[in-house]
This record gives C-alpha cells, sequence and structure tokens, in this order.
C-alpha cells in the first residue's frame, strides 16, 4: 500500500487527474468523483486547470466497494474515522461499520496500486471557504450535529455525506503536497467547476 508519508514525501509517480473522495458512514457512504482537467490555452500558450467534480452519490457499502474495484481512478480521498467524546454513548456495542469500510478501501487501494489519502474531519470548513471564494454551487444550511453545529456555505448535494465527500476532494485538490493543482485557488489559477450530471 502505498502510505500517505510516502506520497508526501515522494509525490505520487504520475499526477492524478481523476480520483474518488469518500465521506464513510454507517449505511450511507458519501462519493464523489473528481478530475482535474488542464486546457491548453492557444493565446497563452499555457495549460489552464480546472477542478471538476463530476457527479456525486449517496452509496451503501456494497455498491460503494464494487465502484471502487471498478473504477479507472488514480487515487482515493477517504475521510477517517475518529470515535468523539460526546458521540461515545451513542456508538457503545457498535461494532464500527464505517471502520471496516475504510479498512477494505485501504485493501482494495494496495491491490489497485493507487494511493490512498486519509484526511481528518476538521479540514471542511475551511474547504467549504475554498468552495465559496470560488463560486462552486452551495446554499447556507445548518451545519453539523449537536454542540458543533453552525450555520454556514456549504456544497450543493442530495446529502450530507455528499456534501462532506465533495468537501474532502476539493481540500484534498488545493492543499494536499501530492496534487497538480495545490493552492491554485488562490490566486484564481484554476476553475472548479460542477460537471453536468
Amino acid at each position: 500500500m502505498v502510505s500517505l508519508s510516502q506520497t508526501e514525501s515522494e509525490g505520487p509517480t504520475s499526477p492524478i487527474l481523476n480520483f474518488l473522495s469518500i465521506d464513510p458512514g454507517d449505511i450511507h457512504q458519501g462519493t464523489a468523483y473528481f478530475e482535474i482537467d488542464i486546457a491548453y490555452n492557444a493565446e497563452t500558450g499555457r495549460g489552464e486547470p480546472s477542478l471538476i467534480c463530476h457527479w456525486t452519490r449517496d452509496l451503501n457499502r456494497a455498491k460503494l466497494l464494487t465502484l471502487v474495484e471498478e473504477a479507472s481512478i488514480d487515487a482515493l480521498v477517504v475521510e477517517k474515522y475518529v470515535l468523539y467524546p460526546w458521540m461515545a454513548r451513542e456508538q457503545g456495542y457498535s461494532d464500527f461499520p464505517t471502520v471496516k469500510v475504510i479498512g477494505v478501501l485501504e485493501y482494495i487501494a494496495d491491490v489497485k496500486g493507487i494511493p490512498i489519502f486519509i484526511q481528518g474531519a476538521d479540514i471542511k470548513r475551511k474547504s467549504r471557504r475554498i468552495g465559496e471564494r470560488s463560486g462552486f454551487p452551495g446554499a447556507i444550511r445548518m451545519i453539523g450535529t449537536g454542540r458543533q453545529r453552525y450555520r454556514g456555505w456549504d456544497y450543493l448535494a442530495s446529502s450530507q455525506h455528499e456534501r462532506d465527500a465533495i468537501a474532502h476532494g476539493v481540500w484534498w485538490a488545493f492543499r494536499h503536497p501530492a496534487s497538480s493543482i495545490r493552492n491554485k485557488d488562490l490566486h484564481r489559477e484554476c476553475k472548479l467547476v460542477r460537471g453536468v450530471k
């Protein structure tokens, strides 16, 4: 398996141009498919990158794992599972299916020879700021749960798992060292667009 530390220090052997971003859950798995497209501009003589979110889906475990096994992708971006203290009572006696899904995703990535990047949930708020500044389709809504609930801008998608998958994909593409468009949003050198469904 390509570990996160290897990928960060050495970088991928070829550029990551398409990837699945996944927000795993007990039942629902938010999934977003991204492509980094670099179109040649004849006037400037340079490539102009775009980050395209082609689609999002809220999948059950079996459909997600089948998709990941069959998809022609360069990488996986997955939200890390953490048992928060305020959720511990609710998760009592759980066999932690989310953790199992992440383990299977790591295994599939290893077998396919593609990198998997595990990110904390804390990046979502920062990612939403990138999306809002970039003019990506979104809306003001209540976000989070319990004491962590707040009103703010969020990506447009059918479910919160799908919106969180978009957030992870956008954050990885614009902030991870292995991304070919890292920080390109800061000077508007890369467009963030929604593909046609």
